[in-house]
């Protein structure tokens, strides 16, 4: 216990609980996440196959050419279909209830007056929360996370009006990421 430095211990921990936690991502495009992705994570973890798993890396064809960013095949292939991915939580100074980012990189995201003219690489997962805390928000955490969930692919506007390509349906969060998703704070400050 010598080696930890003085209070960074609980932070540890929590970090520590999150990766074992959380998973995510990918495929052909669409307008909407289909009802077979929200039933897909919606299943009992008991009866869920396992996860396939994804790396950033099996986004987007490389080197980017004439047509810009393209989907791999590995991508497509996933649509629909149980990820686990592992990345960095973006840190965002105003985050949106019910889902959070991560990136291969770590990013930070400041105020919205600049829209979203930021940095995140194209390669982000929107993470959706399950539907019982999509009014919530996830407290962000310095390490990198794992996270797995049904994988939805295709150009989406997100609620902080931000456009999404890859998301991540969560399958649960334990109790440990419950314990991170806090309540938004109602209008009127209580």
């Amino acid at each position: 216990m010598k080696n930890i430095k003085r209070g960074r211990l609980p932070a540890q921990l929590t970090t520590l609980a999150m990766l074992a936690v959380l998973t995510a991502c990918a495929a052909q495009p669409l307008a909407k996440p289909s009802q077979d992705v929200a039933n897909k994570a919606a299943a009992p973890a008991a009866t869920l196959p396992p996860a396939a798993d994804l790396a950033f890396s099996d986004f987007y064809k490389m080197p980017i050419g004439a047509y810009g960013l393209e989907p791999t095949p590995r991508l497509l292939s996933l649509q629909g279909q149980r990820v686990r991915i592992r990345g960095l939580m973006v840190h965002d100074d105003e985050p949106m209830p019910g889902f959070f980012m991560l990136a291969p990189v770590r990013v930070g995201l400041g105020e919205h007056a600049d829209g979203p003219a930021d940095d995140l690489p194209a390669s982000t997962v929107f993470v959706r929360l399950p539907k019982e805390l999509d009014t919530h928000n996830t407290a962000y955490v310095a390490s990198p996370v794992e996270v797995t969930g049904v994988l939805d692919i295709g150009g989406k506007t997100e609620p902080d009006g931000r456009v999404s390509y890859v998301r991540l349906q969560l399958d649960s969060m334990d109790a440990a990421i419950t314990a991170a998703a806090v309540p938004k704070p109602s209008a009127h400050g209580s």
